[in-house]
Protein backbone atom coordinates (compact mmCIF):
# COMPACT_ATOMS: atom_id res chain seq x y z
CA UNK A 1 0.00 0.00 0.00
CA UNK A 2 3.14 2.54 0.42
CA UNK A 3 4.35 2.40 -2.72
CA UNK A 4 1.01 2.78 -4.34
CA UNK A 5 0.51 5.72 -1.91
CA UNK A 6 3.46 7.38 -2.79
CA UNK A 7 2.95 6.52 -6.55
CA UNK A 8 -0.37 8.93 -6.16
CA UNK A 9 1.48 11.57 -4.66
CA UNK A 10 3.44 12.00 -7.10
CA UNK A 11 1.15 12.01 -9.89
CA UNK A 12 -0.85 14.62 -7.67
CA UNK A 13 2.36 16.66 -7.24
CA UNK A 14 2.80 16.98 -11.07
CA UNK A 15 -0.26 17.54 -12.03
CA UNK A 16 -0.48 20.04 -9.47
CA UNK A 17 2.39 21.90 -10.95
CA UNK A 18 1.53 21.85 -14.45
CA UNK A 19 -1.39 23.36 -13.83
CA UNK A 20 0.14 26.29 -11.99
CA UNK A 21 2.64 26.52 -15.27
CA UNK A 22 -0.19 26.93 -17.35
CA UNK A 23 -1.71 29.57 -15.10
CA UNK A 24 0.85 31.54 -15.11
CA UNK A 25 1.65 30.92 -18.83
CA UNK A 26 -1.71 31.68 -19.91
CA UNK A 27 -1.69 35.19 -19.96
CA UNK A 28 0.39 35.09 -22.87
CA UNK A 29 -1.78 32.27 -24.47
CA UNK A 30 -4.31 33.47 -27.01
CA UNK A 31 -7.05 35.97 -25.98
CA UNK A 32 -6.83 38.29 -28.52
CA UNK A 33 -10.45 39.71 -30.33
CA UNK A 34 -11.60 38.29 -34.09
CA UNK A 35 -14.11 39.61 -36.28
CA UNK A 36 -16.97 37.18 -36.99
CA UNK A 37 -19.95 36.93 -38.85
CA UNK A 38 -22.13 38.33 -35.60
CA UNK A 39 -19.02 40.81 -34.88
CA UNK A 40 -16.36 41.73 -32.36
CA UNK A 41 -16.06 38.52 -30.42
CA UNK A 42 -13.56 39.12 -26.81
CA UNK A 43 -12.62 35.33 -25.77
CA UNK A 44 -12.65 34.58 -21.85
CA UNK A 45 -9.03 34.08 -20.60
CA UNK A 46 -7.19 30.80 -19.78
CA UNK A 47 -7.11 31.16 -15.82
CA UNK A 48 -10.86 31.80 -16.04
CA UNK A 49 -11.46 28.99 -17.93
CA UNK A 50 -9.32 26.71 -16.17
CA UNK A 51 -10.59 28.06 -12.55
CA UNK A 52 -14.11 27.48 -14.00
CA UNK A 53 -13.02 23.75 -15.26
CA UNK A 54 -11.40 23.14 -11.74
CA UNK A 55 -14.38 24.36 -9.88
CA UNK A 56 -16.73 22.07 -12.08
CA UNK A 57 -14.08 18.65 -11.47
CA UNK A 58 -14.19 19.61 -7.70
CA UNK A 59 -17.71 19.46 -7.66
CA UNK A 60 -18.54 16.24 -9.23
CA UNK A 61 -15.60 14.56 -7.50
CA UNK A 62 -17.62 15.72 -4.46
CA UNK A 63 -20.33 14.49 -5.49
CA UNK A 64 -19.06 11.23 -6.61
CA UNK A 65 -17.24 10.59 -3.53
CA UNK A 66 -21.07 11.02 -1.31
CA UNK A 67 -23.04 9.11 -3.61
CA UNK A 68 -20.30 5.92 -3.22
CA UNK A 69 -19.64 6.76 0.59
CA UNK A 70 -23.79 6.72 0.55
CA UNK A 71 -24.25 3.80 -1.27
CA UNK A 72 -21.46 1.79 0.70
CA UNK A 73 -22.48 2.17 4.04
CA UNK A 74 -25.32 0.29 5.66
CA UNK A 75 -26.12 3.10 8.90
CA UNK A 76 -26.51 6.84 7.97
CA UNK A 77 -23.39 8.74 6.58
CA UNK A 78 -23.56 12.21 7.41
CA UNK A 79 -20.17 12.65 5.88
CA UNK A 80 -21.57 11.26 2.53
CA UNK A 81 -24.17 13.61 2.57
CA UNK A 82 -22.28 16.82 3.15
CA UNK A 83 -19.75 15.81 0.64
CA UNK A 84 -22.76 14.94 -1.89
CA UNK A 85 -24.78 18.60 -1.02
CA UNK A 86 -21.55 20.50 -1.12
CA UNK A 87 -20.41 19.09 -4.55
CA UNK A 88 -24.03 19.42 -5.99
CA UNK A 89 -24.26 23.27 -4.60
CA UNK A 90 -20.60 24.08 -6.30
CA UNK A 91 -21.81 22.21 -9.62
CA UNK A 92 -24.76 24.53 -9.64
CA UNK A 93 -22.86 27.79 -9.00
CA UNK A 94 -19.86 27.04 -11.16
CA UNK A 95 -22.39 26.30 -13.93
CA UNK A 96 -24.18 29.38 -13.39
CA UNK A 97 -21.64 31.29 -13.47
CA UNK A 98 -19.57 30.20 -16.17
CA UNK A 99 -17.72 32.48 -17.86
CA UNK A 100 -19.01 33.37 -21.72
CA UNK A 101 -17.14 35.75 -24.62
CA UNK A 102 -17.96 39.47 -24.71
CA UNK A 103 -19.60 40.35 -28.42
CA UNK A 104 -20.07 43.12 -30.17
CA UNK A 105 -23.00 42.84 -32.78
CA UNK A 106 -25.00 45.29 -34.93
CA UNK A 107 -27.13 46.18 -32.11
CA UNK A 108 -24.57 46.87 -28.91
CA UNK A 109 -22.60 44.65 -26.92
CA UNK A 110 -23.50 41.32 -24.69
CA UNK A 111 -21.76 38.27 -22.85
CA UNK A 112 -22.99 35.89 -25.85
CA UNK A 113 -25.63 33.21 -24.66
CA UNK A 114 -26.90 36.13 -22.30
CA UNK A 115 -29.60 38.16 -23.57
CA UNK A 116 -30.50 39.85 -20.38
CA UNK A 117 -26.82 41.60 -20.03
CA UNK A 118 -27.26 43.23 -23.64
CA UNK A 119 -26.11 47.16 -23.84
CA UNK A 120 -27.58 48.55 -26.98
CA UNK A 121 -25.41 50.98 -28.92
CA UNK A 122 -28.10 53.72 -28.84
CA UNK A 123 -28.33 53.69 -24.59
CA UNK A 124 -24.69 53.58 -24.09
CA UNK A 125 -24.12 56.33 -21.53
CA UNK A 126 -20.05 55.55 -20.76
CA UNK A 127 -17.35 53.49 -18.88
CA UNK A 128 -15.38 53.58 -15.84
CA UNK A 129 -12.30 51.54 -14.44
CA UNK A 130 -12.64 50.01 -11.13
CA UNK A 131 -10.27 48.53 -8.81
CA UNK A 132 -10.76 46.90 -5.41
CA UNK A 133 -7.87 45.18 -4.01
CA UNK A 134 -6.45 42.51 -6.78
CA UNK A 135 -9.92 42.64 -8.80
CA UNK A 136 -10.14 45.77 -11.42
CA UNK A 137 -11.41 45.94 -14.80
CA UNK A 138 -14.68 48.11 -16.48
CA UNK A 139 -17.98 49.04 -15.99
CA UNK A 140 -20.30 49.93 -18.93
CA UNK A 141 -23.19 52.08 -18.35
CA UNK A 142 -26.51 52.90 -20.17
CA UNK A 143 -28.56 55.95 -19.59
CA UNK A 144 -31.17 53.62 -17.81
CA UNK A 145 -28.77 52.82 -15.29
CA UNK A 146 -27.95 49.31 -16.02
CA UNK A 147 -24.14 48.00 -15.67
CA UNK A 148 -22.43 45.54 -17.06
CA UNK A 149 -18.79 44.33 -15.05
CA UNK A 150 -16.01 43.90 -17.02
CA UNK A 151 -13.24 42.23 -14.40
CA UNK A 152 -9.71 41.93 -15.61
CA UNK A 153 -9.47 38.27 -14.25
CA UNK A 154 -12.14 36.97 -16.76
CA UNK A 155 -11.98 39.33 -19.86
CA UNK A 156 -8.77 41.57 -21.41
CA UNK A 157 -10.42 44.61 -20.28
CA UNK A 158 -8.20 47.11 -22.02
CA UNK A 159 -8.55 45.44 -25.44
CA UNK A 160 -12.39 45.78 -24.78
CA UNK A 161 -12.00 49.34 -23.65
CA UNK A 162 -9.79 50.54 -26.43
CA UNK A 163 -11.98 48.71 -29.57
CA UNK A 164 -15.57 50.03 -27.73
CA UNK A 165 -13.85 53.82 -27.56
CA UNK A 166 -12.96 52.80 -31.35
CA UNK A 167 -16.29 52.27 -32.33
CA UNK A 168 -18.17 54.04 -30.11
CA UNK A 169 -16.55 56.83 -28.23
CA UNK A 170 -18.03 57.69 -24.92
CA UNK A 171 -16.97 59.22 -21.93
CA UNK A 172 -14.64 57.54 -19.70
CA UNK A 173 -13.92 58.08 -16.03
CA UNK A 174 -10.51 56.31 -15.04
CA UNK A 175 -9.19 55.24 -11.90
CA UNK A 176 -7.91 58.45 -11.02
CA UNK A 177 -11.35 60.05 -11.17
CA UNK A 178 -12.70 56.58 -9.18
CA UNK A 179 -13.48 58.07 -5.46
CA UNK A 180 -16.07 55.40 -4.77
CA UNK A 181 -14.73 52.66 -3.51
CA UNK A 182 -17.96 49.96 -5.00
CA UNK A 183 -18.03 48.81 -8.35
CA UNK A 184 -21.70 49.16 -8.61
CA UNK A 185 -21.99 52.93 -7.27
CA UNK A 186 -23.19 55.44 -9.42
CA UNK A 187 -19.98 57.79 -10.67
CA UNK A 188 -20.10 61.72 -9.78
CA UNK A 189 -19.66 61.76 -13.59
CA UNK A 190 -22.23 64.08 -15.08
CA UNK A 191 -23.76 62.67 -18.47
CA UNK A 192 -22.80 64.96 -21.48
CA UNK A 193 -25.97 66.92 -23.12
CA UNK A 194 -26.56 64.56 -26.34
CA UNK A 195 -27.16 61.47 -24.11
CA UNK A 196 -29.91 63.74 -22.27
CA UNK A 197 -32.43 62.95 -25.17
CA UNK A 198 -36.59 62.91 -24.44
CA UNK A 199 -38.84 60.92 -25.51
CA UNK A 200 -39.66 60.27 -29.13
CA UNK A 201 -35.83 61.10 -29.71
CA UNK A 202 -33.25 58.57 -30.63
CA UNK A 203 -29.43 58.41 -30.23
CA UNK A 204 -27.55 58.26 -33.67
CA UNK A 205 -26.24 54.79 -34.24
CA UNK A 206 -22.75 54.29 -34.61
CA UNK A 207 -20.95 53.81 -37.98
CA UNK A 208 -19.19 50.14 -37.59
CA UNK A 209 -17.64 48.23 -39.70
CA UNK A 210 -18.48 44.76 -40.13
CA UNK A 211 -16.70 41.84 -42.05
CA UNK A 212 -18.10 40.93 -45.58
Amino acid sequence: MQPYGAAWIGIGMVASGSLGLLVLLAPALGGKPKQTGEGWLFPVKLTSLLASWAGLAIGLGAVAHGGYSLLASVNSNWGGWASFAFGFVLVLLVVSRWPAPLLFDRNGLLKRGSTDTRILWEHLAYVRQYQIRNDRGIVIHNVYGKQLVLAEMTYNSSQILDRLLELHPVPLQTLEEESVPSIMAIPRLPLPEELRFSAGRSMPRPHLQWPE
